[in-house]
C-alpha cells in the first residue's frame, strides 16, 4: 500500500484543467465553502483544509494531493474486497482486483483535487455491502446508510437507489420493516444535509442547471423535438464513456454475450443487484451525455459507470477455464493498464494536460454550446492568471460565440480587451454585459473605467454609480466616480466625491493627488 500511495502521488496530475480543479483551488485559497452538488464531498475537502491552516501548513497543490492518494488507498481496500466476493479462485480474484484498480477512476486518485475520489470511495463502498448482504443475508441497514453517504456526497449517486430497493424487497421482511429500510437513507440522507448546513432550496439546483445544459444541447429547441435526438450519437458517446473508464470490463461484457448462445447466463444475486445498479447508470449516462461528452466530463460520468464495471468483472469466472490461467490474467492486467496510465501520464505533464484540453474544446470538437462555453472559460481563467492577455481574448470571444446569453463571458472579453489597452472595444462588450443584465459590479466598474479611458466621462457616469450601488462604497469605485464627474466638468460634484472618500480613508494618497492636481490644495 505504501508503494500505491507514493506511485500514486508521484503521478500526481500537473494539468489544471482536469475537470474544476481551477475552481476548487480558488475557492480554498479564498476561504469559501460552496457545497454545489456534492456537499459531504465539499465538506471532506473544506475540512482538510481548514486542518492545514490550523497547522500552518501552506496550501499547495502537492499538499493538496494527499487527500485524494488517501481516497485512492480506501478505494483499494474496498476493489479487493469486492473482488473477494466477485471472484472465483485465487487466481480470477487476483485478476479481479487488479482490473478494479486499473480502470478509468485511477485518474481520480492521482492527485486529483475534485469531489469525486471521495464521492466514488461512497459509491464503491455501498456496492460492497450490498454485494455483501447478497453472498450472504444479512441486515441492509449499513446498505442504506453507505447509500445516503454516497447521496451526500454527490446526488448523482442517486441512480444507486433502485438497487438499494431491489436489496431490501429481495429479502422479503415485513410490510414495516421494508418501509423502515427504504426510509432509512432518506431520513439519514436529510439528517446528514442538515448537519452540513445545506440549504434544502438548493436542492433542485443542479437539476435546473442540467435542464438549462441538455436545452441548450438541442439549441434551444424542445429535445423530443424531429431530428434533434440522435439515439446513434449518444449511443457511440456511451460507448466513448465505457472505452475510456472501462475498457477491458467492456471487452469481457461484450465476449459474455457473444457466448450466450453457448453458455446461457445462470446469474447470482449479486449480478443481478449489479445488474439493477448498472442498467440505472447507464440510464443517467445517457441523459448526461446529451450536455456533455465523456471526454471533457469523464470525472462525473466514471462514477456513473462504476456498477457496469463491476458487473463485468464478475462475469469474468463464467468466461470457463480460459480465463483462469495465467497467461489471461497477465494479459488482461497489462491490457488494462496500459489505458489507465496513459490518461494518467497525460494529465501528469502540464503541457500535455494542456494540449490535450484545447483539443477537446478545440471549434472542430463536437460540443454541446454550454460545454464549449464553459470549457473555454477554464481558459480563459488559466490565461488570465498568467497574465497571458491576447490568448484570453480568444478563448474568451469563444466563449461568448458559444453562449451569447451568458454574461459573465462578454465581461471575460472586456476584460481581456482592457488588459490590452483596447478601451472603445472593451466598453462595447462590458455595456453588452451590462445590457444583458450582469450584476456583477466589476463589469459596470471596467465600463465606466473604458468610456472614461476613450475620454467619455460623461457616459461613464451612470455605469459607476451602478458599480457603487451593486458592490457598495469601496475606495476605487468612488475614485473613478470622482474622476468621471472631473473629467465631464462638475468640479463640485468630484471635489464631495472626493472629500467624501478621505473622511472614511484620511491616508488615501491616491486622492489626495487628485485634489492638489485639480484644487490645488488637500481639505483637512
Amino acid at each position: 500500500m505504501v508503494p500505491y500511495a507514493f506511485l500514486l502521488w508521484f503521478l500526481r496530475t500537473r494539468s489544471p484543467l482536469l475537470g474544476d480543479q481551477l475552481v476548487w483551488l480558488d475557492y480554498f485559497r479564498a476561504g469559501q465553502h460552496p457545497h454545489f452538488s456534492e456537499p459531504l464531498a465539499a465538506a471532506g475537502w473544506h475540512g482538510y483544509v481548514g486542518s492545514l491552516r490550523a497547522f500552518r501548513i501552506p496550501i499547495t497543490e502537492p499538499v493538496l494531493a494527499l487527500l485524494p492518494v488517501l481516497c485512492g488507498l480506501l478505494a483499494a481496500i474496498l476493489a479487493w474486497r469486492i473482488a473477494e466476493l466477485i471472484g472465483g479462485d485465487s487466481r480470477s480474484r487476483a485478476t479481479s482486483f487488479i482490473l478494479l484498480l486499473t480502470l478509468g477512476t485511477l485518474a481520480l486518485y492521482c492527485g486529483y483535487i475534485e469531489s469525486y475520489p471521495i464521492s466514488s470511495v461512497a459509491i464503491l463502498l455501498f456496492l460492497w455491502l450490498g454485494l455483501r448482504i447478497e453472498r450472504s443475508p444479512g441486515s441492509a441497514v449499513l446498505a442504506g446508510l453507505a447509500l445516503a453517504v454516497a447521496v451526500a456526497a454527490h446526488l448523482v449517486a442517486l441512480y444507486l437507489l433502485p438497487a438499494y430497493i431491489f436489496l431490501v424487497l429481495r429479502a422479503r421482511r415485513s410490510l414495516v420493516r421494508s418501509a423502515a429500510l427504504l426510509a432509512l437513507p432518506i431520513a439519514a440522507g436529510v439528517l446528514t444535509l442538515l448537519i452540513l448546513r445545506y440549504r434544502m432550496s438548493d436542492l433542485p439546483t443542479p437539476f435546473q442547471t442540467l435542464g438549462v445544459a441538455v436545452i441548450s444541447s438541442g439549441g434551444g429547441e424542445p429535445l423530443l423535438a424531429a431530428g434533434r435526438i440522435q439515439i446513434l450519437q449518444r449511443a457511440v458517446d456511451v460507448a466513448n464513456l465505457c472505452w475510456l473508464v472501462l475498457p477491458v470490463p467492456a471487452l469481457i461484457l461484450v465476449t459474455r454475450v457473444l457466448e450466450l448462445r453457448r453458455t446461457p447466463p445462470c446469474w447470482k444475486p449479486q449480478q443481478v443487484f449489479l445488474a439493477v445498479a448498472a442498467v440505472c447508470g447507464l440510464l443517467a449516462a445517457f441523459a448526461l451525455v446529451l450536455p456533455g461528452s465523456p471526454a471533457q466530463d469523464w470525472d462525473l460520468m466514471s462514477l456513473i459507470v462504476l456498477p457496469l464495471a463491476v458487473l463485468a468483472i464478475s462475469l469474468l469466472p463464467a468466461l470457463g477455464p480460459a480465463a483462469g490461467r495465467r497467461s489471461v490474467a497477465w494479459g488482461l492486467g497489462m491490457l488494462s493498464v496500459a489505458p489507465a496510465l496513459s490518461f494518467v501520464l497525460v494529465n501528469a505533464d502540464a503541457q500535455a494536460g494542456l494540449r490535450r484540453f484545447k483539443m477537446l474544446v478545440s471549434p472542430a470538437a463536437l460540443l454541446s454550446t454550454h460545454e464549449r462555453a464553459y470549457g473555454n472559460e477554464k481558459l480563459v481563467k488559466l490565461y488570465m492568471a498568467r497574465g497571458q492577455h491576447d490568448s484570453v481574448l480568444v478563448y474568451a470571444t469563444r466563449a461568448v460565440e458559444a453562449e451569447s446569453t451568458n454574461t459573465r463571458y462578454w465581461g471575460n472579453v472586456g476584460t481581456a480587451l482592457y488588459n490590452l489597452r483596447r478601451y472603445p472595444e472593451a466598453a462595447f462588450y462590458f455595456g453588452e454585459a451590462a445590457k444583458r443584465g450582469s450584476a456583477r459590479p466589476e463589469v459596470h466598474y471596467y465600463l465606466g473605467q473604458s468610456l472614461m479611458r476613450a475620454h467619455r466621462y460623461r457616459e461613464a457616469l451612470e455605469p459607476l454609480q451602478r458599480a457603487i450601488d451593486l458592490g457598495g462604497e469601496q475606495q476605487q469605485f468612488l475614485f473613478s466616480l470622482g474622476l468621471a464627474r472631473a473629467g465631464s466638468g462638475d468640479l463640485e460634484g468630484a471635489r464631495r466625491v472626493w472629500s467624501y472618500i478621505l473622511s472614511k480613508w484620511p491616508g488615501d494618497r491616491r486622492t489626495a493627488q487628485a485634489f492638489r492636481d485639480y484644487f490645488g490644495e488637500v481639505p483637512e
